[in-house]
């Protein structure tokens, strides 16, 4: 980077559309200098999934915010809670007329500080929010509240995210909601199963949704074809029609996701930009305790369009 930098003193945006195995590399922790990263230069970077995206990126304002922390993966969903959301699929706004007081029960599991914080997130936020989380953050809920018009401007989903190396990647690329565990070992009729894959999110009508911010691991990788990019998660979400997407390269570590997490939501409501906003909860972490932090626990979060 450090010649293109050096050509360019002026930029102040680095516009990456990636190939091959750049597309799971991080620009943000290059080092143009021996002791600080690229994301310290005033240079915003944003990821393309192809070269089309630069052209199709349609700009969006912060309204609403969906918020799911399902937390709970071995307990299946109550089959009478997931035909309710079904039933509502083509009804209001806020399907179920959920706040964030009413969908939480108790928090008892290791991850019940995850829902605190993604709770949190829902409170400080200065449009009107929508919070599922244990059995109201199921596969049929999300469905059901992504049917609606009109769609979200936010949407953000603490949950786990893999990528298998299937032989598909729009199969084998998901994120898992309440009841996934126990929805593998014996799916109950006219349920989901409780992850949501790529090819089901490409099937979906996202139009409208400005930002969708994926806190789980691997979001953000899937299989590479040359010539035509990345497919996995990432690109099925801009398929659907969401303007910008952070999903992540790696499996993450969940203290510092969420702590970045946030601080980007924060950011957000204070007026920054996706990108901004990113940038400075990275920056945020990074500088922690006056030293650098391994590019591992801030890096892999990417904002993509």
């Amino acid at each position: 980077m450090r010649p293109i930098l050096d050509s360019f003193p002026w930029a102040t945006r680095l516009h990456v559309v990636p190939e091959d195995s750049l597309l799971r590399y991080p620009f943000e922790a290059l080092m143009p200098n021996p002791d600080s990263f690229l994301i310290e230069k005033e240079v915003d970077i944003v990821y393309y999934t192809s070269g089309r995206g630069f052209t199709d990126y349609r700009g969006w304002e912060p309204r609403d915010l969906y918020a799911y922390a399902p937390i709970s993966y071995g307990v299946a969903p109550d089959s009478q809670i997931a035909s309710d959301f079904r039933k509502q699929a083509a009804g209001s706004r806020f399907m179920g007329g959920a706040s964030p007081g009413s969908v939480l029960d108790s928090l008892e599991d290791f991850f019940s500080w995850l829902a605190d914080s993604v709770r949190s997130i829902t409170e400080s936020w200065k449009g009107q929010t929508n919070l599922r989380t244990r059995k109201y953050a199921c596969e049929e809920a999300f469905k059901a509240d992504m049917a609606g018009k009109p769609k979200p401007s936010v949407i953000l989903l603490a949950t786990h995210g893999a990528y298998d190396w299937g032989d598909d990647p729009y199969t084998s690329s998901f994120v898992a909601f309440y009841g996934a565990n126990a929805l593998q070992r014996g799916r109950s009729e006219n349920m989901e199963d409780g992850l949501l894959t790529a090819l089901e999110v490409m099937t979906m009508d996202l139009n409208g949704v400005g930002l969708v911010f994926l806190a789980a691991c691997q979001t953000g990788t899937g299989r590479v074809k040359g010539g035509e990019g990345i497919f996995g998660l990432r690109r099925a979400f801009h398929t659907a029609g969401v303007s910008e997407l952070v999903s992540t390269l790696w499996s993450v570590p969940v203290d510092e996701t969420m702590n970045m997490t946030s601080s980007f939501f924060s950011e957000i409501t204070s007026g920054k930009s996706a990108g901004q906003a990113l940038k400075e909860s990275k920056l945020r972490l990074l500088r922690q305790d006056g030293k650098l932090v391994h590019p591992l626990y801030w890096a892999a979060p990417v904002l993509s369009r």
